[in-house]
């Protein structure tokens, strides 16, 4: 008996990315990869620890005036990272 009903990988996998979940994850994981762009070389270096848990970014900046020069670009960041992925995948970024 023959099979008619194959599907091509390529199609496969846009149907499991069109989850949610997965599009989540995959949203996030693209936001952390894009936050040094986003911020720039300088800043990017001063980044200790970035994650994202409830929409939210939480970002651990070693120097004290980066952390105050991002407190004032957070809208700016958001809109910028949530754009690069062509989704809302986080809400508010906490520098900690």
């Amino acid at each position: 008996m023959k099979r008619t009903d194959f599907q091509p990988i390529k199609e496969i996998l846009k149907d499991i990315l069109k989850e949610e979940r997965f599009r989540s994850k995959l949203g996030e994981a693209q936001i952390i990869e894009h936050w040094e762009i986003a911020v720039g070389a300088t800043i990017g270096k001063e980044t200790e620890r970035i994650f994202i848990k409830n929409r939210k970014l939480f970002v651990k900046i070693g120097s004290p005036m980066a952390k105050n020069d991002l407190l004032y670009r957070r809208k700016e960041l958001i809109k910028t990272l949530n754009n690069h992925v062509n989704d809302s995948i986080i809400d508010d970024i906490i520098f900690i």
